[in-house]
C-alpha cells in the first residue's frame, strides 16, 4: 500500500518507521532541515534504521492511506490540505484528546479515527526511542465506511505493529482521553516522569481526584478508569508525557484539547481539571 504519513515527530517518526517495512510510505513535514537529516541518515529507533522518502507538506501528493499524526495544536494547519481529498480517499487520525472529531467531520474522504497506546519519545529530528509496545486501534467514523476499515486493518495488522478495529472506539478515545487529562498535567506541572502520578502519596491523591470528577463528567465508569490510570502510570513510569516534553522545550500544549476538552463539554464544575488547565497554560507563558 502507498501511504502518506502526515507529521514525523515521535508518533509519526514511530507509524512510517514500521509501516515502511511492507509499504511504500512517505512522510510529510514542515521543515526542510528535517527532510535532509532523514536523508542523510534515515529514521532511527535505537538500533533500527529506516528508509522513508520525505517531503514538505506542501508537496503533498496522492496515497491509498492518509495517517495524520500531528498534533491538535498543528491540526489546523495540516486540514486545508485534506479538503483536496477526493470521497474514496482514506485519512486515518492519531491524535491525543477530542478536539479533532467536530474538525474531520465535515471532509469529504472517508474518515477513520484512531488510538495509539505505545510508549514513544522524540530525539531529534530523526530519532526517536521506542520505550513500549502497543497497539493502534481504529474505527470507522461513518457507518458506511466499516468495512473499509475491515480492510485497512487486514493490509496493516503485523506482529510487530499490531492494528485492530475497535467496536467502541469512541469509549477507548474517551478514556484514554481521561488517562492524559490525569498523568499528563501532573507530570508537567510537577515536572516528574509518570509514575510519580501514582508513587508520590500527594500526586496519588490529585490524580484520583481528577480521575473521579472526569469520569462523572463523562459519564464514564471510575473504578475502570482509576485502573487504567494506574496501569498506564506504572507502565510508563520511567517516561516524560508528551505534555511535559512539550513544557521542556518551551512549545504549546495540548491541554485545551485535553483538559479544556472535559471543561467545555461537562455540564458541571469541574474545578480540579480547571485547576490543571490554568496551571498548565501559566507554564507555557513563562
Amino acid at each position: 500500500m502507498n501511504i502518506g504519513v502526515i507529521g514525523l515527530g515521535a508518533l509519526g517518526m514511530l507509524v512510517a518507521s514500521k509501516l515502511s517495512v511492507n509499504h511504500a510510505v512517505t512522510g510529510y513535514v514542515r521543515r526542510p532541515e528535517q527532510i535532509e537529516r532523514i536523508k542523510q541518515s534515515g529514521l532511527i529507533s535505537d538500533v533500527n534504521i529506516y528508509n522513508v522518502s520525505t517531503k514538505l507538506i506542501n508537496d503533498i501528493g496522492h496515497h491509498e492511506l492518509y495517517i495524520v499524526c500531528v498534533k491538535q495544536t498543528h491540526l489546523n494547519d495540516v486540514i486545508p490540505y485534506l479538503k483536496k481529498l477526493l470521497d474514496d480517499d482514506k485519512v486515518i487520525f492519531l491524535q491525543n484528546g477530542l478536539g479533532h472529531v467536530e474538525k474531520v467531520q465535515s471532509l469529504k474522504p472517508k474518515v477513520f479515527l484512531g488510538t495509539c497506546d505505545h510508549g514513544v519519545m522524540r530525539l531529534s529530528d530523526y530519532e526517536y526511542s521506542h520505550k513500549g509496545e502497543g497497539k493502534v486501534r481504529i474505527a470507522s467514523l461513518r457507518e458506511s465506511n466499516r468495512n473499509d476499515a475491515v480492510r485497512l486493518v487486514e493490509a496493516l495488522d503485523y506482529s510487530f505493529f499490531p492494528v485492530e478495529i475497535h467496536p467502541e472506539l469512541f469509549r477507548i478515545l474517551y478514556e484514554k482521553l481521561m488517562i492524559n487529562s490525569v498523568i499528563n498535567p501532573l507530570t508537567a506541572i510537577f515536572e516528574v516522569p509518570n509514575g510519580q502520578v501514582v508513587e508520590n502519596t500527594y500526586l496519588n491523591k490529585l490524580a484520583k481526584k481528577l480521575t473521579k470528577e472526569g469520569a462523572d463528567a463523562l459519564s464514564l465508569d471510575f473504578d475502570r478508569l482509576w485502573e487504567k490510570v494506574k496501569e498506564v502510570a506504572i507502565h510508563t513510569k520511567d517516561n516524560h508525557s508528551s505534555m511535559l516534553r512539550d513544557i521542556e522545550q518551551r512549545q504549546l500544549t495540548e491541554i485545551d484539547y485535553i483538559n479544556g476538552y472535559i471543561m467545555k463539554v461537562s455540564d458541571q464544575p469541574v474545578p480540579y481539571h480547571e485547576c490543571m488547565y490554568n496551571m498548565v497554560k501559566a507554564k507555557e507563558q513563562r
